[in-house]
């Protein structure tokens, strides 16, 4: 999943997701960002998310941006496998990532934002005992930083929470060529895993949701 204000649609249907440092040479497009910087210092890379939204960080930079419409975009898996990515257990920002040394990329580091170890749990398994889903990431603020360009064909949907901006997605996604693209229309619906706070679509994460 990548989230991003409903505006820039067109041009990642056109021209694909682009990292900082690409779209600043690309006058043709006019982005809008959804922070002001990058707290992780990546500019080199586009952030997405596997499964589900970290409900923390979509809640404050839909703040600061105004409340804008914002498009969840379903993105392909074999970007994991097809493009050059690092797999951050947490966010990229964090001093636990920041000051990592080692290796992030391949199916070790992928397999790490799955470890069942958590600073907020001393039990076994707590993701057996909080309920995870094999899908979900043990941390919310888990990330993948994909650092080669997404060309559109690898959107495979949309999810929004407005009727009429579904039509216009829906329009867009059109454009694309292969298969048809769904635009799935619902409201973006918090839940509670453990400790941790997501926003994903009501059949993905069958937990208790939270305000």
């Amino acid at each position: 999943m990548h989230f991003t204000q409903a505006p820039n649609v067109p041009d990642i249907v056109r021209f694909g997701l682009h990292s900082r440092v690409v779209l600043e040479k690309l006058d043709h497009v006019n982005a809008l960002p959804s922070a002001s910087e990058r707290l992780d210092g990546s500019a080199y890379a586009v952030s997405v998310s596997i499964s589900a939204i970290n409900a923390e960080m979509f809640e404050a930079k839909d703040f600061r941006c105004g409340r804008p419409k914002w498009v969840v975009l379903l993105l392909d898996p074999a970007i994991l496998w097809d493009l050059t990515c690092r797999f951050c257990w947490k966010n990229a920002a964090s001093d636990d990532v920041k000051g990592h040394r080692g290796y992030l990329g391949g199916p070790y580091g992928f397999g790490r934002m799955f470890d069942d170890v958590s600073y907020r749990f001393e039990r076994e398994s707590h993701r057996t005992e909080a309920g995870y889903p094999a899908w979900l990431p043990t941390y919310s603020s888990a990330e993948v930083q994909v650092l080669d360009p997404i060309a559109p064909e690898y959107i495979r949907g949309a999810w929004v929470d407005d009727s009429e901006l579904a039509e216009v997605v829906d329009d867009q996604l059109r454009l694309l060529p292969g298969d048809e693209r769904m635009v799935e229309l619902g409201p973006f619906t918090r839940y509670v895993v453990g400790q941790e706070r997501w926003i994903s679509s009501t059949d993905l994460l069958p937990t208790r949701s939270s305000a």
